[in-house]
């Protein structure tokens, strides 16, 4: 594989382990769900 793929997609790959980890083993829910959503639009 391309190393100008496999960065992008490691990059990918541990923000979805961030937010799976935060929702199921955290609780974080709401940070997720409405938090982080609610700023992007924001921005």
């Amino acid at each position: 594989m391309n190393q100008r793929y496999l960065i992008p997609l490691t990059a990918v790959f541990l923000l979805f382990l961030l937010a799976y980890t935060g929702v199921e083993g955290l609780g974080l829910q709401v940070v997720f769900g409405v938090l982080i959503p609610y700023l992007a639009v924001a921005v």
